[in-house]
């Protein structure tokens, strides 16, 4: 896996503020051993990378739960948030601007 080791070192050189742990993981973690544990690498709160890694794709409470034990943190996908008409996301942005803190 040669591409392994790049892809790491971009984590090193490149200003990166985050990332995401891609769905395709996310959605194997119930199933496969290695997919946990690369979300638990990857949630890892010894990377300190700040915001912390982002599971997205989380579709079900199983997922969420498993994802939360390995240590993620934030979390993105049909659950949290389904798919919406452009206005609905457009008035739900516009009512959290005019909530105060």
């Amino acid at each position: 896996m040669s591409a392994g080791p790049s892809a790491l070192r971009h984590l090193s050189v490149l200003p990166a503020t985050g990332f995401k742990i891609d769905r395709v993981i996310v959605r194997r973690t119930l199933q496969n051993a290695h997919d946990s544990a690369v979300a638990k690498v990857l949630a890892d709160p010894g990377l300190t990378l700040s915001p912390p890694a982002t599971a997205e794709g989380i579709e079900t409470m199983r997922q969420a739960t498993l994802l939360r034990n390995l240590g993620v943190s934030h979390a993105q996908g049909y659950l949290h948030w389904p798919s919406q008409p452009s206005h609905r996301l457009l008035d739900h942005l516009a009512t959290a601007e005019a909530m105060p803190a």
